[in-house]
């Protein structure tokens, strides 16, 4: 009974942290007001809680409990499919088409992306969209049961793939060129238990967005990737086991090897290489820590969610809301919107429309 207690006090035994968005509790002030509303007693308790020794492990051993016995994931939509493939909710929406906007929505949308196609065009600013795969729509018999994967609906990609093809946007369709190398990539493009494509697939996917830029760059080029080697390993490294880290469990879900890469940059940017501003989702962040954006495009910004400023934000609360859209977009030569498939429901999270009205087109 006093184990957690000693642990608490004195750290003897190293415990590993737990991986996920929670926060512990500031230590509660005891005053009149706190104690009489019952407010101290209650914050004094979630702070015990918190901080009592050996919480992370009673908790690993709770989620490995539940997942052994009844196959559940105590992490928030964390869907377990069969022989073991880990899933976000999301996903399985966006194949199965549950989360489908509506053609009219998506025409409305990609009407407006047009519009400010043509404006930034004559300002000498490509847009480039592309569309990510999703674990769902690349492993879909591996989806569980309870979903009727034969009962699929319209999907926002085939919405967007369609509508995007019919304007002058530049369209990279990865989702599909993925599901083309399926079964005749010589590594694995998706994990098991990782909910983002393979970090040989997003090594694939860098070489590419690179080589597509520069066939559209004027003068300057971007600087293109070495690829010296790729090895195999049983050791999921970044993000290749994302979401099973983030379920805490006690011991490790068995997963088949994974590739990775060994690259560089050929050469170094100059004051003169295309800027390229990136906004996207959580599928750029790995491009984006190897350093594509200070070292690729030309120490341009990352707007991931269209929301927080990358990398300035390090230095400050540097947020969209903020900034002057118009004025940052023209700071550069292209506009790169990275969305996977689960993400297309809320495409480019506010961008469009926030440019749509900077530029006034809606008058």
């Amino acid at each position: 009974m006093f184990l957690p207690m000693l642990q608490r006090m004195t750290k003897l035994i190293g415990e590993k942290q737990l991986i996920g968005a929670y926060t512990i509790p500031e230590k509660p002030k005891l005053n009149w007001v706190t104690w009489f509303d019952g407010e101290y007693q209650k914050t004094t308790e979630d702070y015990v809680q918190a901080k009592i020794g050996f919480r992370g492990t009673f908790v690993r051993i709770y989620n490995q409990l539940q997942y052994s016995l009844y196959n559940q994931a105590r992490a928030k939509d964390v869907i377990i499919g069969n022989d073991g493939y880990l899933y976000e909710e999301n996903y399985i929406d966006a194949y199965l088409g549950t989360d489908f906007i509506g053609e009219d929505s998506i025409d409305m949308k990609v009407n407006k992306l047009g519009a400010i196609d043509k404006v930034l065009k004559a300002k000498g600013i490509e847009i480039v969209v592309v569309l990510a795969p999703g674990k769902g729509s690349f492993y879909p018999e591996f989806i569980p049961d309870q979903y009727d994967i034969n009962s699929r609906g319209k999907t926002n990609f085939e919405g967007y793939s369609k509508a995007i093809a019919k304007t002058d946007v530049h369209l990279v369709d990865f989702h599909q060129w993925f599901d083309d190398m399926k079964d005749t990539s010589r590594y694995p493009l998706f994990p098991k238990t990782g909910i983002h494509w393979s970090k040989y697939g997003e090594m694939l996917v860098l070489d590419s967005i690179i080589t597509y830029f520069n066939a559209l760059a004027k003068y300057d080029k971007i600087p293109e990737l070495n690829i010296s080697r790729v090895e195999w390993s049983n050791n999921m490294r970044d993000s290749d086991d994302d979401i099973e880290r983030g379920m805490n469990l006690l011991f490790d879900i068995e997963d088949f090897p994974m590739a990775y890469g060994h690259y560089n940059f050929k050469d170094s940017v100059t004051e003169k290489s295309p800027k390229v501003l990136t906004v996207g989702d959580s599928y750029y962040w790995g491009m984006f820590n190897w350093g594509l954006t200070e070292f690729g495009f030309n120490k341009a910004q990352f707007w991931f969610y269209n929301n927080e400023i990358y990398p300035d934000i390090y230095d400050g609360d540097a947020k969209v809301s903020n900034v002057d859209i118009v004025a940052e977009v023209e700071k550069n030569d292209f506009i790169l919107l990275l969305v996977t498939d689960a993400n297309l429901h809320k495409f480019c999270f506010g961008f469009i429309d926030q440019l749509y009205d900077g530029y006034g087109l809606a008058k």
